[in-house]
């Protein structure tokens, strides 16, 4: 439609150029359908430049929206490992569970996992910030035994993410560790300290 309009135009005014040459008068009729024309060719290709513009746009690969589904996907991943690690290690904690991750009903309590007794659950936020979700008896503890705990807590979620290669090369053979939030029913009561990640500062 917009090809032929403008090939309506072209040929008008090449008639009224004839026209012109040849001294003969341009009636008002032959004007006002030159311009009936025109304006016809601009509406028609403003309809068919939003038109466009809408196709382009609804075709336009989600490559934002793409990302941020795959980056929550591996994240859903990464957690449920986690929560895996997390229900094995207070097993070994209370020996209800052997060193080969099978339940077990007669096993030995393994001191070396008792900070598991005092974490509810972790959360891997992605980007190499980790959250330690504390329980009741987490929130009670204080001092040295809550520090210590927190960071055999933070140092067991830095060993399955470096296995699941979450962690950054640099981050995993410097040990500096990663950044790590202490929450306690959703308010963060402590943080790593941005010089040392295996420090804590605490707010309760």
């Amino acid at each position: 439609m917009e090809e032929i309009l403008a090939f309506l135009i072209f040929v008008l005014i090449v008639w009224f150029i004839v026209l012109y040459k040849k001294k003969k008068k341009i009636g008002k009729k032959r004007w006002l359908i030159l311009v009936t024309i025109f304006v016809l060719y601009l509406v028609v290709g403003t309809i068919h430049d939003n038109t466009s513009d809408k196709q382009s746009s609804d075709n336009r690969p989600t490559t934002h929206k793409v990302h941020k589904t795959k980056h929550k996907a591996h994240k859903d991943a990464t957690n449920k490992l986690l929560a895996e690690r997390l229900n094995m290690d207070k097993g070994l904690a209370d020996g209800t569970i052997d060193s080969k991750g099978n339940p077990t009903t007669n096993g030995t309590p393994n001191s070396a996992f008792n900070w598991a007794k005092y974490v509810d659950s972790f959360k891997w936020k992605g980007y190499s910030q980790l959250t330690i979700n504390l329980n009741e008896d987490g929130a009670n503890l204080g001092g040295a035994p809550l520090d210590n705990y927190a960071k055999q807590a933070q140092n067991a979620a830095f060993a399955l993410l470096c296995e699941e290669n979450k962690i950054s090369s640099d981050e995993a053979n410097t040990g500096k560790g990663i950044v790590t939030y202490v929450k306690y029913k959703g308010k963060i009561v402590g943080i790593s300290s941005a010089k040392n990640r295996k420090k804590f500062s605490w707010n309760f």
